[in-house]
């Protein structure tokens, strides 16, 4: 089951390895989290996802999941001073000052608009 959790780089993430005292709620981690972030259905850049997936965490406050999420941000964008305004947007729950505005970027998809999930089209990038 191991395998099945390790990671692009070949690590095992803390997380799955908490998990591995119950290999079904690991087998249920994986699935979820590869539908979500790693379906080949996904229109969104996967370093948007990524944004998308850190502002979750900063709504859960889990700072073991922004860590993990916003480092593949970093990664991805290869933009240092983007990818910090984003960061700061996101802790200070205001993700639009990162993008195009009110209802665009993370905030929208994550249902903080008036909107659905990406229903209005532009997303802000």
């Amino acid at each position: 089951m191991l395998d099945k959790a390790r990671t692009p780089h070949g690590t095992v993430d803390t997380v799955m390895r908490v998990h591995s005292l119950r290999p079904e709620s690991m087998n249920g981690h994986v699935t979820l989290y590869r539908s979500v972030l790693h379906s080949d259905d996904n229109q969104l850049p996967f370093w948007f996802l990524e944004v998308i997936a850190s502002y979750t965490s900063v709504l859960n406050d889990c700072s073991y999941s922004l860590t993990h999420h916003f480092m593949n941000v970093r990664n991805l964008l290869k933009d240092q001073p983007r990818s910090d305004r984003i960061f700061t947007a996101l802790k200070a729950h205001r993700p639009e000052d990162a993008f195009s505005g009110q209802g665009t970027g993370p905030a929208a998809l994550c249902g903080q608009a008036d909107h659905g999930c990406g229903q209005d089209g532009e997303i802000g990038f």
